[in-house]
């Protein structure tokens, strides 16, 4: 390297393609060893993908519905029990345990699905693992109230 290249800043010398490529890993595919007993209640979306534009909400009776990150107004959370999402006139609610990175995760629109669980998946998770107990999507009618969808 010259002493030129030296004295250049990183961004100079990355936008010269001087800078290596990060790795591409599949490491966000990968399931924890206790995967094969239960299903996973969320996952962070690739780093570099595109999975993030919309949230799919899995409902354990099948129904499923996805919502626009770019429709995300509001997150309430209840420390470790409750997340209340606000999208457009739509309220999804997260009611479970250990909620506290999924939360966080949320917030930079990196969840690419939510899942509710049974109580037999719960029971199955170690105790520090997120669990989604109930997951409850609402719209808001004209007047104000709020009316179950699933």
């Amino acid at each position: 390297m010259s002493e030129n290249e030296r004295k250049r800043s990183a961004v100079a010398q990355f936008a010269a393609g001087r800078a290596p490529e990060p790795e591409e890993t599949d490491d966000w595919l990968e399931e924890p060893k206790w995967a094969e007993t239960y299903r996973r209640t969320w996952r962070v979306a690739r780093p570099r993908g595109r999975e993030d534009i919309m949230l799919d909400c899995r409902a354990s009776s099948g129904h499923r519905q996805a919502f626009g990150y770019m429709l995300l107004a509001s997150i309430i959370y209840e420390p470790g029990t409750t997340i209340s999402m606000l999208f457009g006139e739509t309220i999804v609610t997260l009611t479970g345990r250990n909620l506290d990175r999924l939360y966080d995760a949320l917030v930079q629109h990196r969840v690419p699905y939510v899942q509710e669980g049974n109580e037999a998946e719960g029971e199955l998770k170690p105790e520090d693992e997120p669990h989604i107990e109930s997951l409850s999507i609402k719209e808001n009618d004209e007047s104000g109230n709020a009316e179950e969808t699933d």
